[in-house]
């Protein structure tokens, strides 16, 4: 009887001591996933103070660039040493405390953000006002003006280089939910099918706008001119057989007898264009005449989204760069002993629009147009086309 008690007492203890252990170590792992759920969450809160540090660096670069841009307009020897100081010491860490820019001030080789018990400052903000190239994303359907202004002569300008289309661009899954193959399609025949026709995985049709005039010489007639330069459309359409070259001068609907067809573009299922880019042409920009040249791009991204870039070309097929158009800043910021590094490109649209019309007239049906001519303006005053309109509908 006494050997039973003592084997029923050590099974208690051993029951009583694996129990403890069990609770122990869910009691540490649950500690130790609290910890570290803790931290987890402190070092995301740092990474986004750190986030939002380097975006008042990018802020602050703003101003700079802006006041930049002002200048063009109003020259002054301020405005020299500002370019001089933006143009010439711009990879320079603390190139906004120069006095010629005066946006900021920087104490041990920091600039202070926020309030001073968050702890936060950018700690190092470059800008690189001459860029080689125009860079963005659209939308399906959306548009963007580029100002083409470079360093050099404007007249200098020979052709533009339009890249489009990266896997990027391609979803990874259909509508419902499959996965979708990352090698670009190309149509066969340059048709314009219905949008719901227009495969994802097919690049974009760019519809490429040049808009040119002598500066200080803009005349809204001189853009309806028969054969005038000033203004030319081509639409860009993606082909493995398309064409490496191109022009704007092609562009003839304003002659009678003419057809606009889409102009038929260089692409590649490698995506190996300008480092990524499924489809890239150069198209010629046609001689101004006489006057300094003042010149625009709109792009506009036709059947699916698409990130782009422009390049400008001189005569020899050299780039020529952009200046002060979409500048870059490089901000560094940081939260406590957390930095965050951020690379913006800056598009300044100083003095333009926040919008632009993607056409004079845009129609969801068909359109009616019903001419006459009369004598009695009380024609005018009446619904006198409804009935014509609506019998064609």
């Amino acid at each position: 009887m006494g050997s039973m008690k003592s084997q029923r007492g050590a099974v208690s203890i051993f029951i009583v001591m694996f129990t403890a252990l069990l609770v122990t170590i869910v009691t540490a792992s649950f500690v130790q996933i609290m910890l570290r759920n803790q931290q987890q969450a402190s070092n995301n809160d740092l990474s986004q103070s750190a986030y939002d540090s380097a975006l008042a660096g990018v802020e602050d670069a703003k101003r700079a660039l802006v006041a930049l841009k002002a200048c063009d307009k109003d020259p002054s020897p301020q405005c020299s040493n500002l370019r001089a100081a933006l143009t010439n010491n711009g990879q320079n860490c603390e190139v906004l405390a120069d006095p010629s820019v005066g946006v900021t001030t920087f104490t041990g080789g920091e600039s202070q953000v926020g309030r001073t018990d968050m702890n936060q400052a950018y700690t190092c903000v470059k800008v690189q006002v001459i860029t080689d190239s125009y860079e963005g994303t659209l939308d399906k359907g959306q548009s963007i003006v580029i100002p083409l202004e470079t360093v050099d002569d404007p007249n200098l300008i020979a052709a533009l280089r339009v890249s489009w289309f990266t896997q990027d661009n391609i979803p990874d899954v259909d509508s419902a939910g499959n996965p979708i193959s990352q090698v670009p399609q190309f149509p066969t025949q340059p048709q314009l099918p219905a949008e719901a026709d227009w495969s994802v995985r097919s690049p974009s049709i760019m519809r490429s706008q040049l808009i040119q005039f002598p500066d200080g010489n803009l005349t809204l007639d001189s853009f309806d001119t028969p054969n005038t330069n000033n203004a030319k459309t081509l639409f860009l359409y993606p082909a493995i057989f398309g064409a490496a070259n191109l022009d704007f001068a092609s562009d003839g609907r304003q002659s009678p007898a003419s057809r606009n067809y889409p102009a038929v573009s260089r692409c590649d299922s490698a995506f190996s264009f300008n480092g990524g880019y499924a489809c890239s042409t150069d198209v010629a920009v046609p001689s101004l005449g006489s006057g300094t040249r003042k010149a625009y791009l709109q792009l506009t991204s036709l059947y699916n989204k698409s990130t782009y870039r422009v390049q400008i070309l001189g005569g020899s097929g050299n780039v020529l760069n952009f200046d002060n158009v979409q500048p870059i800043v490089d901000s560094t910021g940081r939260a406590s002993d957390l930095f965050r590094r951020i690379r913006a490109r800056v598009a300044l649209s100083e003095g333009m629009p926040t919008t632009y019309p993607e056409a004079a007239l845009h129609v969801g049906k068909s359109l009616c147009k019903d001419f006459f001519i009369t004598n009695s303006s009380a024609d005018y005053s009446g619904d006198t086309d409804s009935v014509a309109c609506a019998a064609d509908q």
